[in-house]
């Protein structure tokens, strides 16, 4: 981890904004990290759907996959926080392997790279459903898609368990 921002913990210049010891939920649901994570994906949509319609309407852009402006601004986001995500949980896995604890690898989540990951997907997956909605982006099996993934991360979130999944 390298030097705290503003007496913030980070990894390498990312803050992390659950504190020190909390668990996955009560970091999610204090509303600091849900808050900041959302108001990142709200930018990134929408600022991708700005610089989408300014080329499309200004350079002709045209497209056979997306049917708006909108649905391509859907997939920004993550592909996005992808990066933050993935190293954190990379970096964590890499540290569970080495240890070869069964405890550390099955038992009780406690590595504040695993929840900051787990805070930043929950509140993506949160975030996007309400888009999926709002700008009518999804169907039927998006839906599906979506429930079941809430309804895992709510399970594996809850018990803060199996740092290997």
């Amino acid at each position: 981890s390298s030097p705290p921002i503003s007496g913030m913990p980070s990894f390498h210049g990312w803050p992390l904004l659950c504190d020190p010891g909390q668990r996955i939920i009560p970091c999610f649901t204090d509303g600091r990290a849900f808050l900041a994570y959302g108001l990142i994906h709200c930018n990134i949509f929408y600022w991708t759907a700005i610089v989408v319609a300014l080329l499309r309407r200004y350079y002709s852009l045209k497209w056979t996959h997306f049917s708006s402006v909108f649905e391509v601004a859907w997939h920004v986001p993550m592909t996005v926080l992808a990066v933050p995500i993935s190293l954190m949980s990379l970096k964590s896995f890499w540290e569970v392997v080495q240890s070869g604890d069964a405890e550390l690898q099955w038992g009780p989540v406690e590595n504040p790279l695993v929840i900051e990951a787990s805070v930043i997907f929950g509140t993506f997956l949160a975030v996007d459903s309400v888009f999926m909605v709002l700008h009518g982006l999804g169907d039927r099996e998006t839906y599906v898609h979506h429930a079941i993934f809430v309804l895992v991360c709510f399970v594996l979130f809850k018990s803060c368990s199996a740092t290997m999944l």
